[in-house]
């Protein structure tokens, strides 16, 4: 069944890798890929290999394949999320298939000293997104309460620009995210000031037009609505995937299965649903 994720997200402004490696339970390596949109939902690979205090005996690294659903809530805080394990083979030719739609990170897990249950995972990225840091929570409901480390900036909850689907796939860099998000706050609050701001008069935002033509999907391909063999055999061929567990589509709702066994198993799943019916 599809669990749901429920996070915060946070700016972090003064956080060496120093600082985060003395304080972390957990340091890890990852690069995750995008590989396009199914149904509204985000499908990503990602793997991740721990580098300090493998505590928990599991093999190292590790893959994954995982889809995404669009944020809802009252802090747009909430996803439907489905994710599988993966070999790292496949996931090795997944993220080949990705392009440019890759972001390297390393995650160092952190515990808040006011509530040993809350683990912030902060992140720091590498390459074209070097300067941007931030930090997640996962929580149990949008209105569990949250003691902020002091080392945290801005809450960005919501925020798709501070996505990591959004980072790997569009050519932003921290400054431009930056420069979107004061621009979008301004305007959102009443206060955008065209002339000081560096926009035009006539009441359009310039600078933000020209950001959004700089947006350019990076990702190699945007899957639409298509039958749900189609989408499997499509993304994930028999012969490459055996032993993992991937998603199908139904207008109703979502079924999980196996990779090679897909009509038998979505006509079984729409039979049940049938009878239940």
């Amino acid at each position: 069944m599809p669990s749901k994720e429920i996070e915060r997200k946070w700016v972090v402004p003064n956080k060496s890798p120093d600082d985060l490696m003395r304080t972390a339970e957990i340091a890890e390596d990852i690069v995750q890929g995008y590989l396009g949109i199914i149904q509204d939902m985000v499908v990503r690979i990602r793997i991740a290999t721990v580098f300090k205090n493998r505590q928990d005996g599991m093999p190292y690294p590790r893959a994954f394949l995982t889809f995404k659903g669009v944020p809802t809530g009252e802090l747009q805080a909430t996803r439907v999320e489905i994710e599988s394990i993966l070999t790292t083979t496949n996931a090795k030719y997944l993220l080949s298939l990705c392009g440019d739609s890759i972001i390297h990170k390393t995650r160092y897990h952190i515990r808040s000293p006011q509530n040993i249950n809350h683990v912030f995972h902060v992140d720091q990225y590498l390459d074209r997104h070097v300067g941007c840091t931030v930090a997640e929570l996962e929580l149990k409901s949008e209105k569990e309460q949250v003691t902020v480390p002091d080392w945290c900036g801005k809450e960005v909850t919501g925020k798709e620009q501070y996505s990591n689907y959004w980072l790997a796939t569009t050519k932003w860099n921290w400054e431009t995210i930056h420069k979107w998000d004061e621009h979008m706050e301004a305007i959102q609050d009443g206060k955008h000031k065209n002339v000081s701001m560096g926009c035009k008069v006539d009441g359009k935002c310039q600078i933000l037009e020209n950001l959004a033509k700089e947006r350019k999907p990076l990702f190699p391909t945007i899957l639409g609505r298509k039958s749900q063999s189609e989408i499997g055999r499509a993304l994930f061929p028999v012969e490459m995937l055996p032993e993992s567990k991937v998603v199908y589509y139904k207008d109703e709702g979502k079924v999980m299965g196996d990779a090679a066994d897909v009509d038998s198993h979505m006509k079984e799943h729409l039979k049940d649903e049938d009878n239940d019916e």
